[in-house]
């Protein structure tokens, strides 16, 4: 009998290997989840865009919303998936001047307007490295708006996308 209470020591001490290794494999399943690339990362905003009453396309966006969020935007962003881009939010609408400093993707730059309509549309091609500020290309929104819209160049073009269009905008 002396040996019944080793025996369930030994049993324990099994037992409780058994749960450390499930608990390891369970975390690093986890962890696996967590780092895997093909996981989609949640965005901050979808916008649909409209022509009428049907929708033409959307993007999934995160926003810039305060001054160093606008004044950084996409710098350094090495890609961009084709239905993702970014939300820079100008409240209260007012005219916007962008440039491409840092920026290493080409760009469509759509300006829309309080009514939530597209009023005017810039292409912005990469800047090489270096460029002084002075010498940066400029783009206008042409007239005050509330948003800007910036996602791969061609989107528009692809999707018919013109001035006109209007657009809805969910925030998650």
């Amino acid at each position: 009998m002396a040996d019944a209470p080793k025996g369930k020591l030994v049993v324990v001490a099994i037992l409780v290997v058994i749960v450390t290794i499930l608990a390891l494999f369970l975390i690093q399943g986890y962890m696996n989840r967590l780092n895997n690339d093909d996981v989609q990362p949640e965005f901050e905003s979808k916008i649909i865009f409209l022509n009428g009453d049907d929708v033409i396309t959307a993007l999934d966006c995160d926003i810039a919303n305060t001054t160093e969020e606008r004044q950084t935007g996409l710098m350094y962003v090495a890609d961009l998936s084709e239905y993702e881009g970014m939300l820079f939010i100008q409240d209260p609408p007012r005219n916007v001047t962008l440039w491409m400093k840092n920026v290493e993707i080409p760009l469509d730059m759509i300006f829309v307007d309080e009514n939530l309509r597209v009023v005017s549309i810039e292409e912005a091609a990469v800047e090489l490295n270096g460029t002084q500020d002075s010498e940066l290309v400029r783009y206008y929104s042409g007239q005050p708006v509330l948003y800007v819209i910036e996602t791969n160049m061609g989107f528009c073009s692809e999707n018919g996308i013109v001035p006109g269009t209007e657009i809805t905008i969910t925030f998650n």
